[in-house]
Parts: C-alpha cells; structure tokens; sequence
C-alpha cells in the first residue's frame, strides 16, 4: 500500500472515530443531566429530634466513625472540596452548618437527605451515600441530626457539584452510581435502631449503615470498588472463608483501630480505618461476630 493511500485510510478512520467520540460524549451528556436534573418527591415520616446532650454526643460518634460525613463535608462540616479536575469535573460536599445549607433545612428535609440522598428542592445529591445510610435507624438518624444541627456555624463557601467527561462516562456506563435517588427504594419505611450488643444483627446493621456492603459488594467478596479510578486498590474478601478466615478478634481490632493487617502491612485507601479507629469497643466485637459468621452472602444481598 502506497503512502497516499494509508494517509487516506488513516485519514478516513479519524473521521469517524471523531464522530464515535463526539456521538458517544452527546449520548453521556444526554444521560448524565436526566440524571443530574432528576426530581423526586418523597414523602418521609417526620423524626422527632431529642436536642438533649446524650443524644448529639451519639449523633457526632455515628458522624464520625459510622456514617464518616467529616470525608466529604470537612471535620468541621463546613464543605470540603475533592476533586476539581477539568476531564473529572468537581466534586465537593457542601456546608451543612447552620452557617451554610444547614441553617434552612427542616428536620424533614435533613431525613430526606441523609436517607433518599434527595435535596430540599427535590433534586437528587451528588455523592450522597444513601444506599448505605438507609439501613439507619430512626433514632440513629435523628442523633446525627440533632448533632448536625448543634455544630459551630461555619461561612465557609464550596462550589457546586459539575460533571466533567470522564465522570459522564462513568456515570452513563453504570460503572458509578453518583446520584443514589435514582435507584433508591423510596417507598421503604425506616426501620428501628437495634440496642447496641455483641451480637451479628447489630454487626449486620453496621456493615450496612457503615458502607462495607457498597465498597466489597453484595455479598462481601470484595473485588474492584465501583467508581474508584484504575489502580485503586481492590477491597479485600470479607466472607468467613476469605482471608478473615485466620484473623483473631485481637487482629480484627488493630486493622480497624490502627490500620495494620496482622502480617504487618498497612491497609490502604480507600479503607477508612481512621473512622472505624473511634467505634466503641461493643460496635468493633459486633462487626467481627458478624463477619465470621458462616451465612450464606448471596442470602444477606437479598435482604
């Protein structure tokens, strides 16, 4: 083939892998604001607010170590920016102090948030890890709002949620479930909060509220974390005949308190170890029992 002739063949495979990569970029485009732009109306049972002491106290140790909102809202909950990136776009958790967000929002609207990832105007929210924090309690979701709602006020401004092309493609490709509101259950009643106890309901409960389903899936086997870049590391196998398998209570706790494994080597980002280090001694020995117990995964992903 002379050299005219491959300079056209290139030429001609250019053109329409332009075209691919400019009728692919409308196509996610298109998806991601239905998604973005969504509505929804869900009614919610009000939560009545205990403001007493005990109850905000228990509502910042669930902030903290459970629902870890300081990742993406600052230790302040004053909004924290993540990522500002021009192909990512940018993502940040806004102020949900009573200097910010926090100062307009209804008890309603705050449930709504925290349970359906739903804002006050009925638009869904970015990042907001409701499949999670729907297996919350009543009781414990009004702790963290009455503890949400007693923070110092803080004025600090966070730029609005943007989607750049690599999220889009992302998010349109179902690799990352951005906004939960979209496959939410909305019509799922909130449940009770179980009475803390060394016992594997209470440890399922924290598992679920607590992420561990979201980052090593359905069925706790681990595996490549949806939505994380390449390279992230993959989350480890947390069934009984995983590597848990041979850990002792004593190893259990040190990885989560202080982030080691028991052969010595550090857990790695994105395992939030550095929360689950300010669970209470009940909830760690809760979540132990739980995972060691021989229940069938693929059961529990059902519930």
């Amino acid at each position: 083939m002379n050299r005219k002739r491959v300079l056209r063949v290139v030429g001609r495979f250019a053109a329409v892998l332009g075209v691919t990569v400019v009728v692919t970029g409308v196509w996610a485009k298109v998806k991601t604001d239905h998604q973005r732009d969504a509505r929804y109306d869900v009614p919610v049972e009000h939560l009545v607010i205990d403001d007493a002491a005990e109850a905000k106290a228990h509502g910042e140790h669930l902030v903290k170590s459970l629902a870890k909102c300081t990742d993406c809202h600052g230790d302040d909950l004053g909004g924290k920016v993540m990522v500002s990136d021009g192909k990512v776009g940018t993502l940040a958790g806004p102020n949900i102090t009573p200097g910010g967000l926090g100062k307009t929002l209804t008890t309603d609207d705050w449930n709504r948030a925290i349970t359906h990832a739903v804002g006050h105007d009925g638009h869904g929210l970015a990042m907001m890890p409701a499949k999670d924090y729907s297996a919350l309690g009543k009781k414990d979701v009004a702790d963290i709002i009455a503890y949400a709602r007693a923070v110092p006020a803080v004025t600090r401004d966070t730029p609005p949620t943007t989607l750049g092309p690599m999220l889009r493609m992302l998010m349109a490709t179902g690799q990352l479930d951005l906004y939960h509101a979209a496959t939410l259950d909305h019509s799922r009643p909130l449940g009770d909060s179980p009475r803390p106890d060394v016992n594997p309901i209470y440890g399922e409960y924290l598992a679920r509220a607590g992420g561990c389903f979201g980052c090593h899936g359905p069925t706790l086997a681990g595996g490549a974390i949806p939505g994380m870049p390449p390279g992230t590391p993959k989350a480890t196998d947390l069934r009984p005949s995983g590597p848990l398998a041979k850990w002792s209570e004593a190893d259990f706790e040190q990885a989560l308190r202080h982030g080691y494994r028991p052969d010595g080597t550090m857990l790695q980002e994105p395992m939030p170890w550095r929360a689950t280090a300010q669970m209470t001694d009940t909830e760690m020995k809760a979540l132990y029992v739980f995972l060691k117990q021989p229940t069938n995964r693929a059961e529990l992903s059902q519930r």
